[in-house]
C-alpha cells in the first residue's frame, strides 16, 4: 500500500507545525493606550482593565494616542512604569519617535531594592503609568507625574 504522504511533505508538515508551536510560546500579549482604560481623571469612572494571557512579555502600544491629561505646556511623557507588588516595580525609559515598547526581563528595569521583572503571572493585577519623571528633593527620589494609568488583569 502506498503512503498518502511522500517524506519530503512529511518533513515540510513537521517542520511548518514545530514553527507555529515555537511562534505561539513566544507570542507575547498586547495592551493599546486609549482612553477608555484610563484610570485617571474623569475616565477613571469608566474602570475598563485590560485582560491579557499570562507570559514572559507585554507589548505596550501607544500609537496614535495623545496624551492630555496636562496642559500642552507640559513636557511629553518619558518614562513607563510598572507595578506588580511591593517588590515588583519596574521602569521602561521611553524613545522620541518611539511608540510601541516591549515589557520583558530585558527592558524592565527594576527600581532599587526590587527584584527581577517575573513576566505576567496569571492572576496577578499589573498597573501601567505612563508620564514625565523628575526628581523630588524633598522625597530624594525620583516621581514620575503621571499622564496615563492601566490597569492589566493576567489570566
Amino acid at each position: 500500500m502506498e503512503s498518502l504522504v511522500r517524506p519530503q511533505q512529511m518533513r515540510l508538515l513537521v517542520t511548518v507545525f514545530f514553527s507555529l508551536l515555537a511562534a505561539s510560546a513566544f507570542a507575547q500579549s498586547e495592551v493599546r493606550v486609549d482612553d477608555d482604560h484610563m484610570q485617571i481623571g474623569d475616565n477613571a469612572k469608566a474602570k475598563l482593565h485590560y485582560s491579557v494571557s499570562a507570559g514572559p512579555a507585554l507589548l505596550l502600544d501607544m500609537s496614535g494616542y495623545k496624551f492630555s491629561l496636562w496642559p500642552k505646556e507640559e513636557p511629553e511623557p518619558d518614562f513607563i512604569s510598572v507595578m506588580i507588588s511591593d517588590k515588583h516595580q519596574y521602569y521602561v525609559p521611553l524613545s522620541p519617535g518611539k511608540t510601541r515598547y516591549l515589557i520583558s526581563t530585558e527592558t524592565a528595569r527594576p527600581r532599587e531594592g526590587m527584584l527581577p521583572f517575573p513576566g505576567l503571572v496569571k492572576g496577578k493585577q499589573v498597573m501601567i503609568a505612563i508620564g514625565k519623571r523628575r526628581y523630588d528633593s524633598a522625597k530624594r527620589e525620583d516621581v514620575l507625574r503621571v499622564h496615563w494609568l492601566g490597569m492589566v488583569e493576567v489570566k
